[in-house]
């Protein structure tokens, strides 16, 4: 947030892109629970042209790009094509002396309709699928080609305006569920940056290397008793404040898995532990409620 402070736009978006950026490089390499569930996030900035979306995405994506081994998604695909970018996506880990495989792909673009141009159910389904790493098998007709993919995963972090967004989500995918998947956030925003005011380069030597160190983290997390104290009465008390907007409904059954993933972001922020705390769950419910 410090290093970007002269990008002229918005706070919010530019938190949630470092946000994606951390989770985007933790791939599947960590991992909370017998059942894994793993950091990866589905976000979306959405404001009016000139709130300074594309500033974010792309200073986020140069940080991204550093990291050995990334695979980010083409500019503009069909679903047939990020299957195909989703297959070359090959990384792999170790824990515990034994070696996993697993495709992770970066979908980092400044405009929504580059890179999808409309609606297409297949891209949709497609993209909730990747959202959990549940094996993926795919034939295509006329060539006898089969796709197997054991472990696919996505981050995605993507900006639209708000009439773009309108246009495209029809009233139908709202009850679907790759919007419960998806965090939308919004800011109308405008900063009055000084043109004429230079500053040195924005890029940080210091944040590769840190984002360089995240990357390396492998393994499962733990949590401190207070921790899961905290989750306990937040859902004691019915998981409060809850979004009442219609279009949220399916959104909100969801909250608790944003909760934790965004928390394991939180704990490797702040060191290398793999412990969540009290900090990262307060941290992590600050920024969801944020948005």
């Amino acid at each position: 947030m410090e290093k970007t402070s002269d990008l002229h736009n918005p706070e919010i978006f530019r938190r949630w892109t470092a946000i994606s950026v951390v989770a985007a490089v933790l791939e599947q390499k960590v991992w909370l629970f017998k059942r894994k569930l793993h950091p990866n996030l589905y976000i979306w900035l959405v404001g009016h042209p000139g709130i300074g979306k594309t500033r974010s995405i792309s200073e986020g994506r140069r940080y991204a790009t550093g990291i050995d081994g990334m695979h980010f998604a083409p500019v503009s695909v069909t679903f047939a094509s990020l299957v195909d970018a989703l297959v070359k996506s090959k990384r792999h880990a170790k824990s515990n002396e034994v070696d996993f495989k697993y495709n992770s792909l970066y979908i980092c673009a400044d405009e929504l309709g580059a890179f999808m141009h409309q609606y297409a159910k297949d891209m949709i389904d497609g993209l909730s699928a990747f959202y959990d790493p549940t094996p993926y098998q795919q034939t295509r007709r006329g060539n006898d080609i089969d796709i197997k993919i054991p472990s696919p995963q996505v981050n995605i972090l993507c900006g639209c305006t708000p009439q773009n967004l309108t246009d495209f989500m029809p009233e139908k995918a709202w009850g679907q569920g790759f919007t419960s998947r998806l965090i939308m956030i919004f800011s109308d925003e405008r900063i009055l940056g000084d043109d004429f005011n230079t500053s040195p380069e924005i890029f940080s030597p210091d944040l590769a290397h840190d984002l360089a160190l995240i990357n390396n983290l492998v393994g499962e997390f733990t949590w401190t008793d207070e921790y899961a104290n905290a989750i306990r009465s937040w859902r004691e008390l019915g998981e409060m404040p809850i979004p009442n907007h219609p279009k949220l409904i399916h959104y909100v059954t969801r909250r608790r898995a944003h909760l934790y993933k965004l928390s394991m972001v939180a704990s490797v922020d702040r060191g290398d532990s793999l412990v969540l705390t009290l900090d990262d769950f307060n941290r992590a419910m600050g920024w969801m409620l944020d948005a």
